[in-house]
């Protein structure tokens, strides 16, 4: 069952890296708000996909703003419009972290 990782809007890339440890795998959906401006960067997406497939984790990003899907699409990592069917988040250790349920 794939992790739902939310990224708060002021969110910096290093904390999202720090974060991606908590993660049980092998896949993981990242949510993205539209605020987070962190996120946009080809570069930054890059190697916060190389450092998810060095834990052995599968990213997909999930996100609604233009230029972070944009620059998810350049950097090589998959992105869907919307979470999955089914899919639940709750509170662990301070962060966001989701379970699928069905």
């Amino acid at each position: 069952m794939p992790d739902i990782l939310t990224v708060e809007p002021n969110e910096t890339p290093e904390r999202i890296y720090a974060r991606l440890s908590q993660v049980r795998g092998p896949q993981v959906f990242l949510h993205i708000p539209r605020a987070n401006r962190a996120l946009r960067n080809r570069v930054t997406l890059a190697v916060l996909a190389r450092r998810a497939r060095a834990r052995g984790l599968e990213l997909v990003l999930v996100t609604r703003d233009g230029p972070t899907r944009s620059s998810a699409r350049q950097a090589g990592v998959p992105v869907r419009w919307i979470l999955p069917r089914g899919a639940t988040t709750t509170r662990l250790g301070g962060t966001a972290l989701g379970f699928l349920t069905s």
